[in-house]
C-alpha cells in the first residue's frame, strides 16, 4: 500500500482547506508513515478507499490530524533541562518587572503548565523580597484539539508523572482525573499557531520549542530559526529538543549555554 507523492498531496491540499495547515514543508516520509498506520488501523488497502473514508466519517479524520501532529510530552521532560529552565527564568525575573515565555508546540499542555509552576514559585519568591514581576505565558499548536484539551488542563492521573505530594500541590482531585489549579491556569494563554507560516509572540526572553524541528525541512528549520531570533529580546534563551541539531546557517544567531540539553542565548 504505497503512497505516492501525488498522493500525498492530494491529501496535504485537502487537509490546508478543511484546517487551514500547510504540509507541505514536513518531512513526506514522515507523514507518509503516519497515513500508513491509520491505513493498516482502519483496513484500508489503497490511499484512494482511505481517503473515501475519512470523507465519510469525521472521527477517523480527527484521528489522522491527531497521528500527523506532534503529541507527546510530559511533565518536567528530562529533569537536567528543567533545572536549567528554572535557573534561567530565576535569572531573567531578577531585574525585570514582566519576563515573557512561549511553549511553542505545546500539545496538551504538560510543557506550558510546569512553567506557569515554576513561574508561580519563582514570583513568590521575589514577592517576599519585595520584588514584583509578572510572568506572561504563551502556549501554541498547530492542532486544534490539542489546544482544546490544553485549555482544559485535566489530565489522566497516570499519565501525570510527579510525585503525589506535587500533584495535591499544583492539581484538584476529580475522581480518575487531575485538574491543574486555576493560579497555575490563568498564567498561560493558549492559541493555535502553525509555526511555518504564523505571526509568532514578541518580545521574548525564553522560548521553548522542543522535539518539533524534527518533523520539518532543513529550509523550514532554518527559517524558524530566523523568526525566533526575531522574535527574542536581547540575552534571551532559546530551548530544543534533545535528538534536534540547529542548521548550520542559523548558527550565528545562537550562542551555545547547554550543548547537551539544547540551551541557546539570542547573539546580539
Amino acid at each position: 500500500m504505497p503512497i505516492s507523492d501525488a498522493e500525498l498531496q492530494i491529501l496535504i491540499e485537502k487537509i490546508a482547506l478543511d484546517h487551514n495547515w500547510d504540509l507541505n514543508a514536513y518531512k513526506w516520509p514522515t507523514l507518509k508513515r503516519r497515513i500508513k498506520a491509520r491505513m493498516v488501523e482502519k483496513k484500508c488497502e489503497t490511499p484512494e478507499k482511505y481517503y473515501a473514508l475519512i470523507d465519510s466519517d469525521p472521527e477517523e479524520y480527527k484521528n489522522l490530524i491527531n497521528a500527523l501532529t506532534v503529541n507527546y510530552t510530559q511533565w518536567f521532560r528530562d529533569d537536567s533541562v528543567w533545572d536549567l529552565i528554572l535557573d534561567i527564568m530565576t535569572k531573567q525575573a531578577h531585574d525585570k518587572s514582566e519576563v515573557r515565555i512561549w511553549s511553542a508546540g505545546c500539545a496538551t499542555g504538560e510543557e506550558a503548565y510546569s512553567l506557569a509552576i515554576l513561574a508561580y514559585k519563582i514570583k513568590n519568591f521575589y514577592s517576599k523580597k519585595g520584588h514584583k514581576v509578572d510572568f506572561i505565558i504563551h502556549a501554541t499548536d498547530v492542532d486544534e484539539i490539542c489546544i482544546k484539551a490544553a485549555r482544559e488542563g485535566v489530565y489522566e492521573i497516570a499519565n501525570v508523572n510527579i510525585s503525589e505530594e506535587e500533584i495535591d500541590h499544583y492539581f484538584n482531585r476529580k475522581g480518575s482525573k487531575l485538574a491543574i489549579k486555576p493560579e497555575y491556569k490563568e498564567m498561560v494563554t493558549f492559541s493555535r499557531l502553525d509555526l511555518a507560516k504564523d505571526h509568532y509572540p514578541a518580545k521574548l526572553d525564553l522560548i521553548l520549542c522542543r522535539n518539533v524541528m524534527i518533523y520539518f525541512t532543513k529550509e523550514l528549520q532554518k527559517i524558524i530559526f530566523e523568526n525566533f531570533y526575531y522574535s527574542m529580546k536581547k540575552g534571551a534563551y532559546l530551548v530544543t529538543g534533545k535528538t534536534e541539531v540547529m542548521p548550520v546557517k542559523t548558527n550565528s544567531l545562537f550562542e551555545i549555554v547547554d550543548l547537551e540539553d539544547r540551551i541557546f542565548k539570542k547573539v546580539n
